[in-house]
């Protein structure tokens, strides 16, 4: 039997699943591809009953389904596929019960990884410049700035933000701005971005380590 190429979820507890950070993230290995449960701990780095669990549960909700068995010493290791090879969950069937709050959940998720690890480098930041780490008000050029520091800067010391652009530094970037641009300017921007989003998501890692990044952009709402 092979997948179909497209399914349009409409059971809400796949549904809840699926839209879940840890559902999305055990189904992601399965779809379009065949995957064990020891290739899945491999790629997540769960626990083998974790690993057991999400695929019983996948099973049972139908998003996935036995397409074989590789022969080995004992039981053969069985292999699952998605059961289609693109798949839709309309949101209305979500227990969200919407895209805005299923947008902040999934933001929260992302947001508590990048603050973890923009806390723990500017945290150790002062532990090994010895200053303390504050905010720094000033003026310049008209234009009043607030930004994250290490002591007052009255030695002409850069900002946090600045310091981490040091060669040796650790790579660390944290930034909200206003923008007043024009459609053009936006869309340029816009583009610019997805370019080298594009360009740093094809680098052959080797060595590399994992960082988390997050860019946006949309037009500014008073609230």
């Amino acid at each position: 039997m092979t997948p179909q190429d497209w399914l349009t979820i409409q059971d809400e507890a796949a549904a809840a699943f699926l839209v879940s950070p840890e559902g999305t993230r055990f189904f992601q290995p399965f779809l379009a591809q065949e995957c064990t449960i020891k290739e899945l701990t491999q790629l997540l780095g769960c626990t083998t009953l974790q690993a057991y669990r999400a695929v019983e549960n996948m099973e049972k909700l139908g998003l996935i389904r036995l397409v074989g068995r590789i022969p080995r010493r004992g039981k053969p290791l069985k292999v699952y596929r998605s059961v289609a090879d693109h798949v839709f969950v309309p949101f209305k069937y979500a227990p969200h019960h919407s895209f805005e709050d299923l947008m902040v959940s999934r933001d929260n998720t992302w947001r508590d990884q990048l603050f973890q690890g923009l806390a723990h480098q500017i945290y150790q930041a002062e532990r090994e410049d010895g200053r303390d780490l504050g905010l720094r008000f000033m003026r310049h050029e008209g234009v009043v700035y607030v930004v994250q520091a290490l002591g007052s800067g009255q030695d002409g010391s850069p900002g946090l933000m600045s310091r981490f652009r040091g060669q040796d530094a650790p790579a660390v970037r944290d930034d909200w701005r206003l923008l007043s641009l024009t459609r053009a300017q936006a869309k340029a921007l816009q583009q610019d971005m997805q370019e080298l989003l594009e360009k740093y998501s094809h680098q052959d890692r080797g060595e590399g380590a994992n960082y988390v990044l997050r860019m946006a952009l949309a037009p500014h709402r008073e609230s």
